[in-house]
């Protein structure tokens, strides 16, 4: 759906600090727009479509039913999602004709019962498929990402007098924080020598790779940030870090030093942090307003001595410094024994039973100087449903 002249003359008049970029492509099938937004979610879009289209011939409700139990290559969860969608299309409960007579709200929530299907495939739903000129929704985790990247930290009051500013052309508005968000964002780089070397150092990584393509991973430059999300972040999944530090720059803007010294502990704790975590992270506020913590100096130290000097606070250890050093001071060897995904990601892709330490150092040293690159895609692979991440590794 592009926007009408109409729409970028009202945003340019009334929001002119929003940079209108439209730069996504919304499909104009509802199931097909389902479908992608489901197989999406796997985190290997490309690789997974083609698997479904190999199983199908032609994505529709009806190839899905019949598809049946082998949809399980992508994955349970995913075969579930569409298999619940087709469904949802045969009884007729999901349609434009049933859709188009509801509300914003009441499509929203008719989409979102369905496995597999949030709060942003179902905007999608409503402005590419419904062509809904003003939906524009504090509950679209995309669109307060592209918020917060634009303007700042997203409150429920700023997002609603921004929303108030764009109607009646709130879809024009969310595909442009969709863009910006993107374009915005902060990635690791994963240059294309590295990505050269990684292939000619490990074919069966090098052949992951050929199948991702190069991986867009977000990364945090500011270093004190950085590290109060690597607290939030401590055994809990990725989806409850970023819902708590949602919550916890609500409550006190902008994380610094002094915003975090300032804010009452039991404030922090309500955002979801455990008693603990609030104390660690009001521990990190005190000693760089103190200067005990040097960020300068932290930037340009060696990795080793980064470690230490971090590692000497309560609450971080070297799993925590190691997250620092790629998520923040974008590193190009990082290869942490310590991270989960990492050792579950190698196993998957290497037919691991049992990952010992001496084989991921005998590796950690061929991917060397480019472990962080390899990194990603352990990550991209351990986020995956068994099924479909053993496809990807060529097993």
């Amino acid at each position: 759906m592009l926007p009408t002249e109409n729409a970028l003359a009202h945003l340019r008049r009334r929001v002119p600090e929003l940079p209108l970029e439209c730069g996504a492509e919304l499909e104009t099938d509802l199931f097909l727009t389902l479908a992608k937004g489901i197989v999406g979610r796997s985190g290997a879009f490309a690789f997974a479509w083609a698997l479904l289209e190999s199983l199908l011939g032609e994505v529709s409700p009806e190839r899905v039913r019949e598809a049946g139990a082998s949809l399980e290559a992508l994955g349970k969860r995913t075969a579930a999602s569409l298999l619940g969608a087709a469904k949802a299309f045969r009884s007729g409960r999901i349609g434009v004709e049933r859709l188009s007579a509801l509300s914003d709200d009441e499509a929203v929530t008719a989409l979102c019962a369905l496995r597999g299907v949030d709060v942003p495939l179902a905007v999608r739903v409503l402005i590419g498929v419904l062509r809904r000129p003003d939906v524009l929704r504090f509950d679209d985790a995309v669109a307060r990402e592209g918020f917060a990247k634009i303007y700042g930290v997203c409150s429920p009051e700023r997002f609603a007098d921004f929303r108030e500013r764009c109607a009646p052309y709130g879809s024009a508005a969310t595909l442009s924080l969709w863009s910006c968000g993107e374009r915005l964002r902060a990635v690791f780089p994963c240059e294309d020598k590295a990505l050269a070397f990684l292939k000619r150092k490990d074919k069966r990584l090098g052949a992951l790779i050929e199948r991702l393509g190069p991986i867009r991973h977000e990364v945090e430059p500011d270093l004190f940030t950085a590290l109060i999300d690597s607290i939030i972040a401590q055994q809990i999944s990725g989806h409850a870090a970023r819902a708590v530090s949602e919550r916890l720059h609500a409550a006190v803007g902008a994380f610094t030093p002094e915003s975090i010294a300032a804010a009452d502990p039991s404030d922090i704790q309500r955002c979801g942090l455990s008693g603990r975590k609030v104390s660690y992270v009001r521990g990190i506020a005190q000693a760089a307003l103190s200067g005990a913590l040097d960020w300068e100096s932290l930037r340009e130290a060696p990795d080793d001595e980064l470690i230490r000097v971090l590692s000497s606070l309560d609450g971080i250890g070297v799993w925590t410094a190691e997250m620092l050093m790629f998520f923040s001071l974008c590193r190009p060897d990082v290869l942490s024994w310590g991270d989960l995904g990492i050792r579950r990601g190698m196993a998957l892709l290497y037919g691991d039973r049992e990952l010992t330490r001496e084989r991921f150092e005998r590796r950690r040293k061929r991917y060397a100087p480019y472990g962080s690159v390899a990194s990603l895609y352990f990550w991209a692979l351990a986020g995956m449903e068994e099924p479909l991440a053993r496809k990807l590794a060529g097993r």
